[in-house]
Protein backbone atom coordinates (compact mmCIF):
# COMPACT_ATOMS: atom_id res chain seq x y z
CA UNK A 1 0.00 0.00 0.00
CA UNK A 2 3.06 2.25 1.00
CA UNK A 3 4.71 1.51 -2.25
CA UNK A 4 1.40 2.46 -4.35
CA UNK A 5 1.17 5.85 -2.46
CA UNK A 6 4.87 6.48 -3.53
CA UNK A 7 4.41 5.57 -7.29
CA UNK A 8 1.40 8.20 -7.25
CA UNK A 9 3.35 10.91 -5.82
CA UNK A 10 6.37 9.88 -8.12
CA UNK A 11 4.29 10.48 -10.94
CA UNK A 12 2.31 13.24 -10.54
CA UNK A 13 5.46 15.15 -9.54
CA UNK A 14 7.51 14.47 -12.96
CA UNK A 15 8.33 16.72 -15.55
CA UNK A 16 7.58 16.88 -19.48
CA UNK A 17 10.12 14.12 -20.84
CA UNK A 18 11.04 12.85 -17.02
CA UNK A 19 10.79 9.29 -16.33
CA UNK A 20 10.65 7.59 -13.55
CA UNK A 21 10.44 3.20 -12.38
CA UNK A 22 10.33 1.11 -9.32
CA UNK A 23 13.42 -1.47 -9.29
CA UNK A 24 13.34 -3.87 -5.48
CA UNK A 25 13.56 -3.64 -2.23
CA UNK A 26 11.88 0.03 -1.62
CA UNK A 27 14.26 1.86 -4.11
CA UNK A 28 12.96 3.93 -7.08
CA UNK A 29 14.52 5.38 -10.24
CA UNK A 30 14.13 8.80 -11.66
CA UNK A 31 15.73 10.38 -14.29
CA UNK A 32 15.20 13.86 -14.26
CA UNK A 33 16.14 17.29 -15.85
CA UNK A 34 17.74 20.39 -14.16
CA UNK A 35 19.88 23.16 -14.75
CA UNK A 36 20.56 24.03 -11.13
CA UNK A 37 21.92 21.74 -8.63
CA UNK A 38 20.34 23.56 -5.81
CA UNK A 39 16.68 23.96 -7.85
CA UNK A 40 17.15 20.02 -8.19
CA UNK A 41 18.13 19.38 -4.64
CA UNK A 42 15.12 21.94 -3.42
CA UNK A 43 12.80 19.81 -5.71
CA UNK A 44 14.14 16.40 -4.39
CA UNK A 45 13.43 17.63 -0.29
CA UNK A 46 9.84 19.04 -1.60
CA UNK A 47 9.20 15.88 -2.97
CA UNK A 48 10.03 14.06 0.44
CA UNK A 49 8.07 16.46 2.48
CA UNK A 50 4.97 15.63 0.40
CA UNK A 51 5.67 11.85 0.27
CA UNK A 52 5.91 12.08 3.90
CA UNK A 53 2.56 14.28 4.56
CA UNK A 54 0.53 11.61 2.19
CA UNK A 55 2.43 8.52 3.59
CA UNK A 56 1.18 9.88 7.10
CA UNK A 57 -2.18 10.77 5.81
CA UNK A 58 -2.70 7.04 4.46
CA UNK A 59 -0.77 4.84 6.71
CA UNK A 60 -0.82 4.16 10.10
CA UNK A 61 2.29 4.56 12.25
CA UNK A 62 5.12 4.53 9.49
CA UNK A 63 7.94 6.98 9.62
CA UNK A 64 8.98 7.14 6.00
CA UNK A 65 12.52 8.07 5.54
CA UNK A 66 13.97 8.90 1.99
CA UNK A 67 17.84 9.03 1.18
CA UNK A 68 18.71 9.89 -3.07
CA UNK A 69 21.73 8.92 -4.76
CA UNK A 70 22.52 11.17 -7.48
CA UNK A 71 24.37 10.43 -10.92
CA UNK A 72 24.88 13.56 -12.85
CA UNK A 73 24.98 13.15 -17.08
CA UNK A 74 25.48 15.48 -19.37
CA UNK A 75 23.37 14.98 -22.73
CA UNK A 76 26.20 13.79 -24.62
CA UNK A 77 27.64 11.32 -21.40
CA UNK A 78 27.39 8.58 -23.70
CA UNK A 79 29.62 10.27 -26.73
CA UNK A 80 32.15 11.33 -23.91
CA UNK A 81 32.04 8.23 -22.19
CA UNK A 82 30.75 5.00 -24.47
CA UNK A 83 31.07 2.82 -21.21
CA UNK A 84 29.02 4.58 -19.44
CA UNK A 85 25.79 3.13 -19.58
CA UNK A 86 22.26 3.27 -17.82
CA UNK A 87 22.92 0.16 -15.55
CA UNK A 88 26.61 2.29 -14.37
CA UNK A 89 25.64 5.37 -13.84
CA UNK A 90 22.75 3.41 -11.49
CA UNK A 91 24.62 1.49 -9.48
CA UNK A 92 27.39 4.76 -9.14
CA UNK A 93 24.02 6.83 -7.42
CA UNK A 94 23.15 3.36 -5.31
CA UNK A 95 26.88 3.49 -4.28
CA UNK A 96 27.17 7.37 -3.33
CA UNK A 97 23.51 7.04 -1.47
CA UNK A 98 24.48 3.97 0.81
CA UNK A 99 27.68 5.13 1.70
CA UNK A 100 27.12 8.86 2.37
CA UNK A 101 23.44 7.84 3.94
CA UNK A 102 25.66 6.01 6.80
CA UNK A 103 27.62 9.07 7.54
CA UNK A 104 25.47 11.94 7.15
CA UNK A 105 21.78 10.78 7.74
CA UNK A 106 20.84 14.31 8.37
CA UNK A 107 21.90 14.87 5.07
CA UNK A 108 19.04 14.28 2.20
CA UNK A 109 20.98 14.15 -1.49
CA UNK A 110 23.95 12.53 -1.98
CA UNK A 111 25.62 13.70 -5.21
CA UNK A 112 28.09 11.03 -6.74
CA UNK A 113 31.56 12.07 -7.93
CA UNK A 114 34.75 9.74 -8.20
CA UNK A 115 35.95 10.55 -4.95
CA UNK A 116 33.46 8.85 -3.88
CA UNK A 117 34.04 5.60 -6.24
CA UNK A 118 37.58 5.65 -4.66
CA UNK A 119 36.52 5.78 -1.47
CA UNK A 120 34.05 2.75 -2.07
CA UNK A 121 36.37 0.90 -3.57
CA UNK A 122 38.68 1.55 -0.73
CA UNK A 123 36.09 0.57 1.70
CA UNK A 124 35.48 -2.76 -0.21
CA UNK A 125 39.43 -3.56 -0.03
CA UNK A 126 39.05 -3.49 3.76
CA UNK A 127 36.06 -4.83 4.04
CA UNK A 128 37.04 -7.87 2.00
CA UNK A 129 40.46 -8.38 4.08
CA UNK A 130 39.34 -7.26 7.65
CA UNK A 131 38.44 -10.84 8.73
CA UNK A 132 41.66 -12.40 7.48
CA UNK A 133 43.98 -9.67 8.69
CA UNK A 134 42.92 -10.34 12.06
CA UNK A 135 42.87 -14.21 12.42
CA UNK A 136 46.14 -13.99 10.33
CA UNK A 137 48.07 -11.44 13.26
CA UNK A 138 47.93 -8.31 11.38
CA UNK A 139 46.52 -6.06 13.55
CA UNK A 140 49.07 -5.10 16.36
CA UNK A 141 48.97 -3.64 19.52
CA UNK A 142 51.48 -0.48 20.04
CA UNK A 143 51.52 1.92 23.51
CA UNK A 144 51.61 5.25 23.58
CA UNK A 145 53.84 5.95 27.05
CA UNK A 146 52.19 8.54 29.75
CA UNK A 147 53.84 10.70 31.53
CA UNK A 148 53.02 11.61 35.25
CA UNK A 149 54.03 15.39 35.90
CA UNK A 150 53.83 15.20 39.49
CA UNK A 151 55.75 12.24 40.47
CA UNK A 152 57.98 12.44 37.70
CA UNK A 153 57.83 8.48 36.49
CA UNK A 154 56.12 6.65 33.27
CA UNK A 155 52.17 6.49 33.86
CA UNK A 156 51.47 3.45 31.93
CA UNK A 157 50.38 3.14 28.31
CA UNK A 158 47.26 3.37 26.27
CA UNK A 159 46.93 0.77 23.78
CA UNK A 160 46.53 1.33 20.07
CA UNK A 161 45.73 -0.65 17.23
CA UNK A 162 47.92 -0.83 14.20
CA UNK A 163 47.15 -2.59 10.84
CA UNK A 164 50.71 -4.14 9.37
CA UNK A 165 49.79 -4.82 5.33
CA UNK A 166 52.28 -7.91 4.66
CA UNK A 167 50.35 -6.58 0.83
CA UNK A 168 52.28 -3.12 0.81
CA UNK A 169 55.06 -4.00 4.09
CA UNK A 170 53.83 -1.35 5.77
CA UNK A 171 51.31 -0.33 8.30
CA UNK A 172 48.17 1.59 7.21
CA UNK A 173 47.21 5.07 8.97
CA UNK A 174 44.47 4.41 11.51
CA UNK A 175 42.48 6.65 9.72
CA UNK A 176 42.28 4.81 6.79
CA UNK A 177 40.37 1.44 7.79
CA UNK A 178 39.08 2.74 11.27
CA UNK A 179 36.14 4.45 10.38
CA UNK A 180 35.30 1.70 7.68
CA UNK A 181 35.56 -0.60 11.18
CA UNK A 182 32.81 1.62 13.12
CA UNK A 183 30.58 1.88 10.37
CA UNK A 184 30.10 -1.65 9.77
CA UNK A 185 30.69 -2.61 13.50
CA UNK A 186 33.58 -4.65 12.56
CA UNK A 187 34.99 -2.08 15.56
CA UNK A 188 33.87 -4.01 18.35
CA UNK A 189 35.85 -7.43 17.06
CA UNK A 190 38.64 -5.48 16.85
CA UNK A 191 38.28 -3.90 20.15
CA UNK A 192 38.04 -7.33 22.33
CA UNK A 193 40.95 -8.75 20.59
CA UNK A 194 43.49 -5.56 21.41
CA UNK A 195 41.82 -6.10 24.97
CA UNK A 196 42.12 -9.61 24.95
CA UNK A 197 45.51 -9.61 23.76
CA UNK A 198 46.93 -6.89 26.04
CA UNK A 199 45.82 -9.00 29.06
CA UNK A 200 47.16 -11.92 28.08
CA UNK A 201 50.92 -10.15 27.76
CA UNK A 202 50.20 -8.16 31.13
CA UNK A 203 50.09 -12.53 32.62
CA UNK A 204 53.04 -13.03 30.65
CA UNK A 205 55.02 -10.29 32.01
CA UNK A 206 53.62 -11.04 35.51
CA UNK A 207 54.59 -15.04 35.11
CA UNK A 208 58.34 -13.81 34.02
CA UNK A 209 58.67 -11.38 37.30
CA UNK A 210 59.01 -8.02 35.24
CA UNK A 211 57.90 -4.86 35.79
CA UNK A 212 54.30 -3.62 34.45
CA UNK A 213 52.47 -0.40 34.27
CA UNK A 214 48.95 0.28 33.81
CA UNK A 215 47.25 0.17 30.46
CA UNK A 216 44.11 2.04 29.02
CA UNK A 217 42.12 0.94 26.77
CA UNK A 218 39.48 2.54 24.04
CA UNK A 219 36.14 1.67 23.99
CA UNK A 220 34.06 2.36 21.16
CA UNK A 221 30.04 3.00 20.78
CA UNK A 222 29.37 0.07 19.63
CA UNK A 223 31.56 -1.88 21.74
CA UNK A 224 30.13 -0.56 24.67
CA UNK A 225 26.21 -1.23 24.30
CA UNK A 226 26.94 -5.16 23.48
CA UNK A 227 24.66 -6.93 25.69
CA UNK A 228 27.85 -8.92 26.93
CA UNK A 229 29.99 -6.23 26.97
CA UNK A 230 30.34 -6.09 30.89
CA UNK A 231 30.53 -9.67 31.00
CA UNK A 232 32.94 -10.54 28.54
CA UNK A 233 35.52 -7.46 29.66
CA UNK A 234 35.29 -8.58 33.55
CA UNK A 235 35.75 -12.22 32.88
CA UNK A 236 38.75 -11.79 30.69
CA UNK A 237 40.13 -9.71 33.65
CA UNK A 238 39.65 -12.34 36.10
CA UNK A 239 40.78 -15.02 33.50
CA UNK A 240 44.36 -13.21 33.28
CA UNK A 241 44.21 -12.13 37.11
CA UNK A 242 45.03 -8.77 36.46
CA UNK A 243 45.19 -6.65 39.36
CA UNK A 244 42.13 -3.86 40.34
CA UNK A 245 42.78 -0.45 39.14
CA UNK A 246 45.00 -1.44 36.86
CA UNK A 247 43.11 -0.95 33.42
CA UNK A 248 41.42 2.15 32.19
CA UNK A 249 38.57 1.59 29.87
CA UNK A 250 38.31 5.10 27.53
CA UNK A 251 34.47 5.99 26.70
CA UNK A 252 34.45 9.15 24.17
CA UNK A 253 32.96 12.31 25.30
CA UNK A 254 30.01 12.05 22.80
CA UNK A 255 29.04 8.51 23.47
CA UNK A 256 29.03 9.49 27.17
CA UNK A 257 27.18 12.40 26.85
CA UNK A 258 24.66 10.62 24.50
CA UNK A 259 24.45 7.70 27.09
CA UNK A 260 24.85 8.82 30.08
CA UNK A 261 22.40 6.57 32.12
CA UNK A 262 23.74 3.41 30.60
CA UNK A 263 26.92 4.55 30.94
CA UNK A 264 26.94 5.42 34.52
CA UNK A 265 25.13 2.10 35.09
CA UNK A 266 27.81 0.06 33.22
CA UNK A 267 30.81 2.68 34.96
CA UNK A 268 29.45 1.74 38.60
CA UNK A 269 29.09 -2.29 37.78
CA UNK A 270 32.73 -1.74 35.91
CA UNK A 271 34.49 0.25 39.08
CA UNK A 272 32.71 -2.41 41.57
CA UNK A 273 34.95 -4.96 39.51
CA UNK A 274 38.05 -3.15 39.21
CA UNK A 275 38.18 -1.28 36.27
CA UNK A 276 39.21 3.05 36.35
CA UNK A 277 36.89 4.45 33.82
CA UNK A 278 37.84 7.48 31.73
CA UNK A 279 36.55 10.49 29.26
CA UNK A 280 38.32 10.20 25.92
CA UNK A 281 38.46 13.96 23.82
CA UNK A 282 37.28 15.57 26.65
CA UNK A 283 36.44 19.14 25.75
CA UNK A 284 35.04 18.10 21.80
CA UNK A 285 31.80 18.24 23.04
CA UNK A 286 29.39 21.35 24.03
CA UNK A 287 28.53 20.19 27.42
CA UNK A 288 31.86 18.78 28.62
CA UNK A 289 31.23 20.35 31.83
CA UNK A 290 27.99 18.09 32.11
CA UNK A 291 29.93 15.10 31.74
CA UNK A 292 31.56 15.82 34.99
CA UNK A 293 28.39 16.84 36.55
CA UNK A 294 26.49 13.38 36.20
CA UNK A 295 29.21 10.88 35.41
CA UNK A 296 31.30 9.62 38.09
CA UNK A 297 34.68 9.31 36.50
CA UNK A 298 38.28 8.22 37.62
CA UNK A 299 40.06 10.19 34.30
CA UNK A 300 39.35 12.48 31.71
CA UNK A 301 41.51 12.88 28.84
CA UNK A 302 41.63 16.64 27.58
CA UNK A 303 41.44 16.66 23.66
CA UNK A 304 44.39 18.05 22.12
CA UNK A 305 42.26 21.65 20.87
CA UNK A 306 42.96 22.88 24.53
CA UNK A 307 46.45 23.19 23.26
CA UNK A 308 45.86 24.55 19.88
CA UNK A 309 45.96 28.54 20.13
CA UNK A 310 42.90 30.53 20.24
CA UNK A 311 42.27 34.43 19.32
CA UNK A 312 43.28 34.70 22.76
CA UNK A 313 46.43 33.12 24.40
CA UNK A 314 44.84 34.76 27.77
CA UNK A 315 41.41 32.87 27.19
CA UNK A 316 43.17 29.94 26.37
CA UNK A 317 44.70 29.41 29.51
CA UNK A 318 41.79 30.28 31.71
CA UNK A 319 39.73 27.81 30.31
CA UNK A 320 42.24 25.07 30.23
CA UNK A 321 43.11 25.83 33.54
CA UNK A 322 39.38 26.03 35.10
CA UNK A 323 39.23 22.73 33.97
CA UNK A 324 42.36 21.05 35.34
CA UNK A 325 41.48 22.82 39.06
CA UNK A 326 37.46 22.00 38.44
CA UNK A 327 38.53 18.06 37.80
CA UNK A 328 41.13 17.98 40.95
CA UNK A 329 38.87 19.96 43.38
CA UNK A 330 36.32 16.25 41.85
CA UNK A 331 39.34 14.28 42.58
CA UNK A 332 39.25 13.34 38.95
CA UNK A 333 42.41 12.56 37.24
CA UNK A 334 43.59 15.18 34.19
CA UNK A 335 45.34 13.58 31.46
CA UNK A 336 46.20 16.43 28.51
CA UNK A 337 46.47 14.92 25.25
CA UNK A 338 48.89 15.72 21.81
CA UNK A 339 51.94 17.54 24.20
CA UNK A 340 54.25 17.94 21.40
CA UNK A 341 56.69 20.48 22.85
CA UNK A 342 59.04 21.00 26.25
CA UNK A 343 56.43 24.21 26.30
CA UNK A 344 53.60 22.44 26.85
CA UNK A 345 54.52 20.31 29.02
CA UNK A 346 56.25 23.20 31.69
CA UNK A 347 53.33 25.05 30.99
CA UNK A 348 50.56 21.64 32.04
CA UNK A 349 53.04 21.16 34.58
CA UNK A 350 52.53 24.78 36.33
CA UNK A 351 48.40 25.02 36.13
CA UNK A 352 48.40 21.44 38.11
CA UNK A 353 47.79 18.80 35.38
CA UNK A 354 48.40 15.28 36.37
CA UNK A 355 49.14 13.52 33.51
CA UNK A 356 50.62 14.02 30.00
CA UNK A 357 50.20 11.91 26.40
CA UNK A 358 51.96 12.75 23.44
CA UNK A 359 55.00 13.04 20.85
CA UNK A 360 57.12 15.17 23.05
CA UNK A 361 57.44 12.24 25.61
CA UNK A 362 56.86 9.29 23.58
CA UNK A 363 55.07 8.21 19.63
CA UNK A 364 53.62 5.06 19.51
CA UNK A 365 55.37 1.84 19.74
CA UNK A 366 55.59 -1.59 19.49
CA UNK A 367 55.09 -3.91 22.47
CA UNK A 368 59.20 -4.61 22.31
CA UNK A 369 59.92 -0.92 22.01
CA UNK A 370 57.72 -0.31 24.76
CA UNK A 371 60.00 -2.73 27.21
CA UNK A 372 63.04 -0.94 26.05
CA UNK A 373 61.93 2.68 26.01
CA UNK A 374 60.71 2.08 30.15
CA UNK A 375 64.02 -0.07 31.07
CA UNK A 376 66.06 2.95 29.32
CA UNK A 377 63.43 5.97 30.74
CA UNK A 378 64.11 4.37 34.40
CA UNK A 379 68.33 4.03 34.11
CA UNK A 380 68.19 7.86 32.36
CA UNK A 381 66.36 8.98 35.23
CA UNK A 382 67.20 7.08 37.79
CA UNK A 383 63.47 6.94 38.90
CA UNK A 384 62.41 4.33 41.12
CA UNK A 385 59.29 2.96 40.92
CA UNK A 386 56.50 4.70 42.78
CA UNK A 387 55.81 1.43 45.24
CA UNK A 388 59.60 1.29 45.80
CA UNK A 389 60.18 5.16 46.96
Amino acid sequence: ELLKYLKETFSHALLLEECYGYMVDGDFIMLLHYKDKDKLENRLVGLYTLAKRITKQTTTNYDLKISYGIYEATANVRNENPSETIDRMIDKAIVVRDIQSRSDVNQICHFYNENVRTDYLNRAEIEGRMEGALASGEFRVFYQPKYNLEKDYIDGAELLVRWYDPAIKKYRSPGEFLPVFEANGFISKLDRHIYYTACETLAERIAEHKKIFPISVNVSRITAIQPDFLEYYIRVKNRFKIADKFITLEFTESFAYENYEYLSTVAKELRRAGFLCSIDDFGTGYSSYNILKILDMDEIKLDKFFLDKGASEERDQIILESVIDVAKKMKVKVTQEGVETRADLEHLRKMGCEVIQGYYFARPMSGADYDKFIEEFLVRNKILYPDEQ
